[in-house]
């Protein structure tokens, strides 16, 4: 009867494990409209924060993009991100689920330094759990030589 009972232990803790580790928003999350449009997200969670970095297209025909990193603490799964510019008040909203989340700008389009026309609005469908590789500043301007910490 011992025997039964600790694998029987060590099986909910190895499900335990499996079911906080699938819990975490750390990961990559993309939207993909028309023409090109297009959203890319990578997180890390801590605790109730998310650290992440994202990167928006408007597509054709201006192909006019935009980058932005922060931090946005949570609860309940939803947050806001913050920041004064110098074009403005930037503020995106985050709504995470296991498998998608929604992100909402308010404001104009410049408050978050973006290009013309360009917004943080749509739901992104996450495409891996890994732990992203987030770049020194923006990875437009060079690609992603340099990782931080």
């Amino acid at each position: 009867m011992r025997a039964t009972s600790k694998t029987l232990l060590v099986a909910l803790l190895l499900c335990a494990g499996s079911v906080a580790a699938a819990q975490t928003l750390t990961g990559s999350w993309v939207h993909r409209g028309q023409s090109e449009y297009g959203l890319w997200l990578d997180t890390e969670q801590n605790k109730n924060v998310v650290k992440f970095q994202l990167e928006v297209s408007r597509g054709a025909p201006s192909y006019n993009t935009g980058w932005i990193q922060g931090e946005v603490e949570l609860k309940n799964n939803a947050g806001r991100f913050t920041k004064t510019t110098d074009s403005g008040l930037c503020e995106i909203s985050f709504h995470f689920d296991a498998k998608r989340v929604e992100l909402k700008q308010e404001g104009d389009y410049s408050g978050c330094g973006f290009g013309h026309n360009v917004f943080a609005i749509g739901t992104l469908k996450r495409t891996s759990h890994k732990q992203p590789k987030f770049c020194v500043g923006d990875p437009r301007t060079g690609g992603c030589d340099n990782e931080s910490p």
